[in-house]
């Protein structure tokens, strides 16, 4: 009896595939939530000599401590800025069709949804969406659907392409794989995969029929209804670049290094002790046991011969990385803005330049794979014989507005463009004057 749909022959090939995907995803993810450092502080002990060693360390792995905490403190508000700045409203480069899809995303419950699917994509590089289909029946009995855009997390798909040039970038599966606890309270993994032609559930390995469907059932859309979306393209064409991608390598070294650091502390825990005295003690061995006391000259002392601890050289490393990171997160732009005092926007514009593009690249991706899930929401809406008045979208992806503003403008800001912009209309109006009195040639006060 098979415990894992990865047991299976069928899907086995791909497990590998599966678990390189989920690693990625869940260690940057780790970076988001903080829980990428695992440099614990000694505890107590009865044993003297072991808290007289975690007595000496302690006060500098709390340093260390510190200073990653604060490394990555900007971590979460980078990811935050990103969320908040990407959609820009969902404008579109079409203004007839604005309300429409506006309406058609709030009929798909995308309000959470949005959120989460933002989250996924800029702290973990990816962002999946699934079109779900529930069939259900109304109150007389009519048969009704229920269709939903759903964010997954992208450590629980594996999404297969087609190897034929014309396929390249046609889904021809998708295995979603999720942990869940059963009703026993036992944990359990429940597995759907998705074909053009089938949909098949499965739960601990085996086939599972879920309320009102069969285990296996006919695709009827044709299609495998997933946009596995890239929240910023980078290089691999199989997994996208999160919001803080550009300083992991420099965050990877500092987890290397703060976990050697905890490793030689567990390690040396029960140390060899050197007692340097004058006296007639320090030429003869001490034997150890708990009760032992050791009686020193006034120039005496005790010292634990362990492979030394860097703490200075890691500190430095943070330190680097921190200064790193200020160079190489456009997010960091705004903490300097918001410092200033009032500011024009032109300059606004000009010093967030490095955001704007940043932001501008991530649009260009997830405006797209947005895009992609509306148009093949609205197919599923048509196939089920519902929601006829957004069937516009169902012909092409609907194009956003990629030029939308990234920093909103202030009542402020409005108003002095809009005082330019009268002064600009007047000064075109006042040489068009002075074009026609002169015979069509303006003319030049300084001539």
């Amino acid at each position: 009896m098979s415990k894992s749909i990865w047991e299976l022959p069928a899907f086995k090939p791909f497990h590998g595939q599966f678990l390189a995907r989920q690693r990625e995803f869940r260690r940057r993810e780790q970076y988001y939530n903080g829980a990428a450092y695992a440099t614990e502080l000694p505890g107590e002990t009865a044993d003297p000599l072991k808290q007289l060693y975690y007595n000496m360390v302690t006060p500098k792995v709390g340093q260390v401590n510190a200073a990653i905490k604060g490394l990555l403190d900007p971590i979460q508000p980078t990811v935050d800025i990103d969320v908040g700045l990407v959609p820009g409203g969902w404008i579109t480069a079409d203004p007839e069709s604005q309300a429409m899809i506006s309406e058609f995303l709030t009929a798909l419950g995308w309000g959470d949804e949005e959120e989460r699917w933002l989250i996924n994509g800029a702290s973990m590089g990816q962002a999946p969406l699934l079109i779900v289909n529930e069939r259900y029946e109304g109150p007389h009995g009519e048969p009704l659907a229920r269709i939903q855009l759903q964010a997954l997390r992208p450590d629980s798909i594996l999404v297969l392409y087609g190897h034929q040039r014309r396929l390249r970038r046609t889904i021809q599966m998708a295995i979603i794989v999720e942990q869940a606890t059963g009703a026993d309270g036992k944990p359990m993994e429940e597995a759907t995969v998705i074909t053009p032609t089938q949909i098949m559930d499965y739960r601990n390995g085996e086939p599972f029929a879920l309320v009102g469907n069969s285990a296996a059932r006919e695709n009827e859309l044709g299609f495998v209804p997933v946009v596995d979306v890239p929240f910023k393209v980078g290089a691999d064409a199989t997994m996208g670049k999160n919001s803080f991608c550009d300083v992991l390598p420099q965050l990877d070294a500092v987890n290397k290094t703060a976990t050697q650091l905890s490793e030689n502390i567990r390690k040396n825990s029960n140390p060899q002790w050197v007692v340097m005295t004058d006296d007639e003690m320090g030429n003869k061995a001490i034997e150890r046991s708990d009760t032992t006391l050791w009686k020193l000259s006034s120039n005496g002392g005790v010292e634990a011969i362990v492979a030394s601890l860097d703490i200075p050289g890691v500190m430095q490393l943070i330190t680097a990385t921190s200064e790193a990171m200020q160079k190489k997160l456009p997010q960091y732009l705004l903490h300097k803005i918001m410092g200033l005092n009032r500011v024009a926007y032109e300059t606004v514009q000009l010093e967030l330049m490095p955001l704007i593009i940043h932001i501008q690249r991530v649009r260009r991706s997830m405006d797209r794979g947005l895009g992609r899930a509306i148009q093949m929401a609205a197919r599923v809406a048509m196939a089920e014989g519902v929601w006829a008045e957004y069937a516009p979208l169902a012909e092409a992806p609907p194009q956003f507005d990629l030029m939308r503003p990234v920093i909103p403008l202030s009542d402020n800001a409005k108003l002095d463009l809009e005082i330019k912009a009268a002064q600009l209309a007047m000064q075109v109006e006042a040489l068009e004057a002075q074009r026609q009195l002169s015979g069509g040639e303006v003319v030049d006060d300084e001539s």
